[in-house]
């Protein structure tokens, strides 16, 4: 089961991808991380690294102070 704390992350990580009708495939190629591991992730969210969500966050436009703040909820 995942944390509560970390659905703000993910909420803002799938709905940016709805938004830009983005597949996992898609993503991966753009982050240059696994499509397997992108699954794997968003199943268990404490297991990304920044450097993931950083390029998670490029690739869906996500602006840097509200993936800031979703992390910074994860870290406290």
């Amino acid at each position: 089961m995942v944390n509560s704390k970390y659905d703000g992350l993910v909420g803002l990580l799938l709905l940016s991808k709805r938004r830009q009708g983005a597949t996992l495939q898609q993503l991966a190629d753009s982050t240059g991380v696994g499509a397997t591991t992108l699954r794997s992730r968003f199943d268990h969210p404490d297991k990304f690294t920044i450097g993931e969500l950083g390029a998670l966050g490029k690739a869906l436009d996500i602006p840097r102070n509200e993936l800031s703040s979703a992390i910074a909820v994860i870290c406290s």
